[in-house]
């Protein structure tokens, strides 16, 4: 018997989550909880507000993800190599650069860049959001 094994790269690996200044630890922690829970093992940090973030309490089980998490100084430097980033927002009093898509068709466009390239899933600041 013969088992057809995909030689296509794991997609999982191409997703970047991005968390941009990020002033609570728990929040990285509960990211990178939730990120090994579902096998993605790339962790971009931006400037946080606490090098504590590695040793984050909510992250049982994900002390690994936590450790090798790489911290940058710019969002650009963190999603430099991603073909496609997707940002976030609470959509309050601000205007919009860029097109807004409802959360159906974002997935549907995420999940077809992850089997091409990089994919940065990028989070703002508890305090501030992200900058336009």
């Amino acid at each position: 018997m013969c088992h057809y094994r995909s030689i296509e790269p794991d997609w999982k690996e191409n997703l970047r989550v991005v968390m941009v200044a990020t002033r609570n630890p728990l929040n990285i922690g509960a990211a990178a909880r939730a990120m090994a829970n579902f096998g993605f093992p790339r962790l971009h940090v931006v400037n946080p507000y606490d090098v504590a973030f590695r040793e984050a309490r909510s992250a049982v089980g994900a002390a690994p993800l936590l450790q090798s998490a790489v911290q940058f100084t710019s969002v650009a430097d963190a999603v430099a190599e991603c073909a496609l980033v997707v940002g976030t927002t609470a959509l309050g009093h601000r205007e919009l650069q860029h097109p807004l898509r409802r959360l159906e068709y974002g997935a549907r466009l995420i999940r077809a860049g992850l089997t091409r390239s990089p994919v940065a899933l990028l989070f703002g600041s508890e305090k501030f959001g992200l900058s336009n």
